[in-house]
């Protein structure tokens, strides 16, 4: 359960994800792009808007098996796995080249992007898109939300809303960076038994 804080004029929060290849299929929001990575957890709608992308971590199970989150592995499935694996699952960050893509599409368009991605802290995505950048044309600015869930995808959110505003891109960089820090998530857990799987507990807690 989370309980969210943030600022008034968000719009409400919640995830459709783009395959690698896919982002020529969606209509364009032209100068500003929007790309996030799938630890936001965008809702369906804020996904579908023009120019907004998600790049989807990848998953690893125990057995193996595992996928693109979102694409090729839904929430119900990752949460069928955890039930039952004793081992919790590894997640790794989008390849350089998952952003270069993107980010070279929109060079050709002309267009700027921002993109927002999970803290720093807890994936090396923020690192891969900034390698990614430095091997293109494109203008990017990158953010590092310092959060992730609900509260990297307020961030998203509020890039939006300043973009719908008519502000540039690198205005609202720097906007999110202070804005950012006023972003807090609070979390209940139903049980403390996937921290102790995962190690952030000991076993006698």
């Amino acid at each position: 359960v989370f309980t969210i804080a943030y600022h008034p004029t968000m719009l409400h929060p919640s995830a459709v994800f783009l395959p690698p290849g896919a982002a020529a299929q969606k209509e364009v929001f032209r100068m500003i792009r929007i790309l996030t990575d799938s630890a936001s957890d965008l809702t369906a709608t804020d996904s579908a808007r023009p120019g907004v992308y998600t790049v989807p971590l990848s998953v690893t199970f125990a057995d193996g098996t595992g996928g693109l989150d979102g694409v090729e592995l839904t929430a119900d499935e990752f949460y069928a796995h955890l039930k039952v694996d004793k081992v919790p699952p590894r997640t790794s960050q989008p390849s350089p080249a998952s952003f270069i893509e993107l980010f070279e599409e929109a060079a050709d368009a002309g267009d700027e992007v921002i993109v927002i991605t999970i803290a720093q802290k807890l994936s090396g995505t923020y690192q891969c898109a900034s390698l990614a950048a430095a091997e293109t044309d494109a203008t990017v600015y990158i953010i590092d939300s310092e959060t992730a869930t609900q509260g990297e995808a307020i961030i998203v959110r509020e890039a939006i809303r300043l973009r719908e505003q008519g502000l540039s891109a690198s205005r609202i960089a720097a906007v999110l960076e202070t804005f950012k820090k006023r972003v807090r998530v609070v979390a209940i857990v139903d049980s403390l038994k996937h921290l102790q799987k995962g190690g952030r507990l000991p076993a006698a807690v």
